[in-house]
């Protein structure tokens, strides 16, 4: 039996207590369950662009350098706007879903490097040794950044070649300047010479001509009377005459013939080609490529072995 001082305010305790809990009861019986917390509509963009900036809704842009673009909004679409210089711009429509969050990573396109070349006209161009078309160009050359190699050829003319470094959205301007081939100067000559041969000939061929016509008049009049000695002596002048004007003209127009037909050669087949470097030169600031596990490294490593009558170690080692 339990025992005490305060046994009986304790017994009365309990009596007390229990209209109090059904008050408390009947009040909180009417008022609505409390309810959790509503969830946030948010959104998350990110960028693996270097400099990229991301505005949403035309808001203040966000360098997405110093973390994603993470921002509450109210459910519906909303408009994101990601740049970055060098880049073209990228503009796409986001729908938030009520209490969601709407993740986007977004990859920006690079800009080219515009490319203008001049200074010649009728030259093929070729970049990295694939042609590209004729000058003038219809409009500037869209690279990739980095390095190029620039080719301008035309026949008859010096090569003209150029490296370029070319940046992102980066616009320059190339100027050719193409000289005549040597062999082009040569196949002028050998027309030129072949030309003064042709020349002569005709030349010979007239003097020929005027020989034969002087001898078959004295041979003709030969034929209707008799001529004197000093005829027969003139005869036999123009004959001789005739023969070697003869022989000069055929030897002219022959040695013009091999003149022109080598000086043509040269002119048909002088076209020079600009060769592109076996491999872009290294800059000092391109990353190097990273090691290998175990490149370039030594590995020595002791393991012991035992055996039953045999007590030892192996030493490995790779280099």
């Amino acid at each position: 039996m339990p025992v005490g001082g305060r046994r009986a305010p304790a017994a009365q305790a309990p009596a007390e207590l229990e209209p109090l809990a059904a008050r408390l009861g009947a009040a909180t019986a009417g008022a609505p369950a409390a309810t959790p917390a509503a969830q946030q509509t948010r959104v998350m963009v990110s960028s693996q662009t270097k400099g990229a900036r991301a505005s949403l809704d035309g808001a203040a842009a966000h360098q997405l350098d110093d973390g994603p673009l993470i921002a509450e909004v109210k459910p519906g679409k909303h408009s994101l706007r990601v740049s970055a210089q060098g880049y073209f711009d990228e503009v796409q429509e986001l729908n938030a879903v009520e209490g969601g969050l709407v993740p986007r990573d977004v990859t920006l396109r690079e800009r080219p490097a515009r490319v203008t070349v001049s200074g010649v006209d009728a030259a093929e161009v070729s970049v990295d040794g694939r042609p590209v078309g004729t000058t003038p160009l219809a409009a500037p050359l869209e690279l990739s950044p980095g390095h190029h190699f620039i080719a301008v050829t035309r026949t008859g003319k010096r090569p003209f070649s150029q490296e370029l470094e070319l940046r992102r959205g980066e616009a320059r301007t190339v100027q050719a300047t193409l000289d005549v081939t040597g062999q082009r100067v040569v196949s002028f000559a050998f027309l030129g010479a072949g030309a003064l041969s042709a020349a002569a000939g005709v030349v010979l061929t007239v003097l020929t001509l005027g020989e034969q016509s002087d001898a078959q008049a004295i041979l003709d009049k030969r034929e209707r009377s008799n001529i004197s000695p000093a005829e027969q002596a003139d005869y036999d002048g123009h004959v001789s005459r005739r023969d070697g004007f003869r022989a000069g003209a055929i030897t002219a127009f022959g040695a013009g013939s091999v003149l022109a037909a080598v000086g043509l050669t040269l002119f048909a087949f002088d076209h020079p080609s600009a060769a592109a470097p076996t491999a872009p030169p290294r800059r000092d600031d391109q990353p190097q490529p990273p090691s290998r596990p175990g490149e370039g490294t030594m590995d020595m490593a002791a393991v012991p072995v035992w055996s039953p009558g045999f007590a030892g170690g192996v030493l490995r080692g790779s280099f």
